[in-house]
């Protein structure tokens, strides 16, 4: 898969324990606008999250876009954009937190079966939503100015903006 970013904060030791995981996330497209996740703090991110067991990315893109959008992913509509790597100091914990982010385009059936959010999610108040680009960057921009620069934050602003370039460089074809 294509590496879009690397976002090393080189804000760790070397010799911490290391927490690595994949995490895969859906670009979902319809009617010029993005289907994203919002949360109490007013940003938005890609619906996604980690692999668990022995599940392919198209498993988990399948699974974590249903828990979280209600939607049903079309399994042959997905195909990949990207990926970003982080590697950071843990917000929780002191160990190094390295995360692969795969990125996958994808379309979604319309009917909806609700969401299935985690207490934690519940708690942020996740909730999916539709949004232009240009209004899913400028929120996630407004976030990182008001509340400064969360990792995952930083993460999807910087994808949104990379989504953009390319979407635009297609229209230009």
């Amino acid at each position: 898969m294509k590496k879009l970013l690397l976002m090393d904060a080189k804000n760790y030791d070397a010799a911490l324990p290391e927490f690595y995981r994949i995490a895969v996330r859906g670009i979902i497209l319809r009617d010029n606008k993005i289907l994203l996740i919002r949360s109490n703090f007013n940003e938005v991110k890609f619906p996604g999250g980690g692999i668990e067991n022995d599940e392919s990315d198209q498993e988990t893109l399948i699974r974590e876009t249903l828990e979280e959008t209600g939607h049903y992913v079309i399994k042959e509509s997905i195909h990949e954009f990207g990926e970003v790597e982080e590697k950071r100091l843990s917000t929780k914990e002191t160990m190094i937190w390295h995360q692969i982010s795969r990125y996958y385009f994808c379309e979604v059936k319309e009917e909806n079966t609700g969401c299935n959010y985690t207490a934690s999610e519940k708690e942020c108040g996740f909730h999916p939503i539709w949004l232009t680009l240009e209004e899913a960057v400028s929120t996630n921009e407004a976030m990182l100015e008001k509340e400064g620069v969360r990792p995952w934050n930083q993460r999807e602003y910087k994808v949104l903006q990379l989504l953009k370039e390319y979407l635009s460089n297609l229209k230009q074809c």
